[in-house]
């Protein structure tokens, strides 16, 4: 099933142990941007929380502190995808219900640790979360949000 399959049935891909769908966020109305948190450019990943559940889990990377390991896409993709494996505590995490999730979020992909199998169109999607990253991180500190 590619991405845009998911989306017109409202099925989530089945997901395997340790395998997490990689996400974009959709464009929102300006009305709606105001309550995003997640850093323009994050790595963003997600799965059900528990099986049976209507809720999913998502994690995010954005590199909020400039670590020199992490200006990849890979490479934030790697952290956050760590973080929901493991469930290593952070502040970098959210949950949605499926009906929601679906609404802001397009899967692009599945991540196990170690291979990316991108749906069809995902290539381009990941570039333009890349470049995002790149705008957002080139401004000054003050203009990018952190504290002057």
């Amino acid at each position: 099933m590619n991405a845009s399959e998911a989306l017109s049935t409202r099925e989530l891909p089945v997901l395997h142990e340790r395998e997490v769908w990689i996400v974009v966020e959709k464009p929102a109305p300006i009305e709606k941007a105001v309550y995003r948190h997640i850093t323009p450019g994050s790595a963003i990943v997600a799965a059900p929380m528990r099986p049976g559940t209507d809720y999913v889990k998502i994690y995010f990377e954005g590199n909020h502190f400039r670590a020199v390991n992490q200006h990849r896409y890979e490479e934030r993709l790697v952290n956050c995808w760590g973080r929901l494996v493991y469930r290593y505590p952070t502040i970098a995490m959210t949950g949605n219900s499926v009906a929601d999730f679906l609404d802001r979020y397009d899967i692009v992909g599945t991540y196990d640790g170690k291979v990316m199998n991108l749906f069809e169109g995902a290539e381009e999607r990941l570039a333009e979360v890349q470049r995002a990253y790149d705008e957002f991180w080139s401004r000054p500190i003050e203009s990018a949000g952190a504290a002057p």
